[in-house]
Parts: C-alpha cells; structure tokens; sequence
C-alpha cells in the first residue's frame, strides 16, 4: 500500500513540472518578410526560435522496505513478583507448661482396732516400714522409744502400740501423724519401768490392726 501511494505521488510530481515547463518556454517567431534590393519578390526570412532544453526528471528510485534494515523491538518481560519474607522471631518461644495434677495419696484404709495386746511372739522379720523403732532408752525416767518415718509419706499412728516383748508389757498407744523423715520420742506410758536393762528385750510396733511393723532387739 505504502509503494503505491509513493508511485502515485511521483507521477504527479512529475505531470506538474512538465506543465510548468510547457507554460515557461517562449512563443515561437512569426516570419517576417524582406524586400529584395531591387524590387523584387519579397523573400521570406525566418527566424530560428531556439528549442528549450529539457532538464529531465529526476525519479527517486523506491527502495522496498526491508525489515532486516531495523532493529528487532525487544519486549523485556516484567520482573516475577518480590515474595514477602516471612518475619523470623527473635527468640523461640517457649512451650506452654502443661499442668501436672498433684499426685493422689490413696486414704489410709480403715483398719480393724483389735485389743492393743503385747502377748505372743515378737516377729523378727518385720519390715521396719514405713515406721522403724530407732531406739529404746531403757534408763531413761521415764523410758522413751524413738520412731522414724522412713517413708515418703506422712502416716496416721492413731491407735498404734508399742510393746516390751519380755514382759508383755505395751509402753504406750499412739495418736497423731508423723511426716516424711520425722523422728518422734515416745514417753512411756506404763506407768513405771518396764525394760530390761540387764538383758536383750526386743521392743515391737503394731499397727491397730494387730500387724507388727517394726522390730528392734535392744
């Protein structure tokens, strides 16, 4: 489409400076006559108009556009999106204690009370827990005997005994409780002296239920 507009407008570039070259050259010389010298015919002479000299048209030459002779137009692609950086805490936070619910110490079990009796025979075997007989002070006035709770837990002595097993004689009954690592003295009870002091006389401590926990050989 370009090239044809380009030769339409060259050939009327061209009509137009051929017209105005026809309208600019002179008028040709009308002839004119001249008498001869002596009288006779008239000879016509002419006059030579010179002929115009043609400056030819220059026609521009059209070159085809080519592509090659231009640049290729480079489309940059947009840059990916920037991803927002995930904020990293200063400092781990630490993890949220879970309550540990105190650890449930089953009630003492109710125990049948026999008789508080000292008769029969002292058991050697007995565990020494969660009470231990520590000591008997056979000299003492008045005599004493030293419990220990050699357990992690308070214990209910209410209606525990204590006896000197030579005589079968019960030093005292006991009430209260006694915590976790206590030591307690006991005063006798009896009234009056009750321990050997010349020989052996093993000293015993029941529970309320008639089972011996503790046995010392003093």
């Amino acid at each position: 489409m370009i090239r044809r507009l380009i030769l339409v407008g060259v050939g009327i570039l061209g009509c137009f400076l051929l017209g105005y070259q026809a309208l600019a050259a002179p008028l040709p010389a009308s002839r004119s006559t001249t008498r001869s010298s002596d009288g006779g015919t008239l000879i016509p002479t002419a006059t030579l108009t010179p002929t115009a000299t043609l400056t030819p048209t220059v026609i521009p030459t059209i070159v085809p556009i080519s592509l090659s002779s231009y640049l290729p137009l480079v489309v940059k692609a947009p840059p990916p999106p920037t991803a927002t950086p995930t904020p990293i805490p200063t400092h781990t936070p630490l993890p949220t204690p879970t309550a540990v619910p105190p650890t449930a110490i089953p009630p003492t079990p109710t125990l049948i009370t026999v008789n508080p009796t000292c008769s029969g025979v002292a058991n050697t075997a007995a565990p020494n827990l969660p009470i231990a007989i520590k000591n008997v002070n056979k000299a003492g006035n008045p005599e004493t005997v030293t419990l220990r709770n050699q357990s992690t837990q308070t214990v209910d002595l209410t209606d525990w005994w204590i006896c000197s097993m030579n005589g079968n004689q019960r030093h005292a009954i006991l009430s209260g409780t006694i915590a976790p690592g206590q030591s307690l003295v006991i005063v006798s009870q009896a009234g009056g002296p009750i321990w050997n002091n010349t020989t052996t006389d093993p000293a015993v401590l029941f529970r309320r239920d008639g089972f011996q926990v503790s046995y010392r050989s003093q």
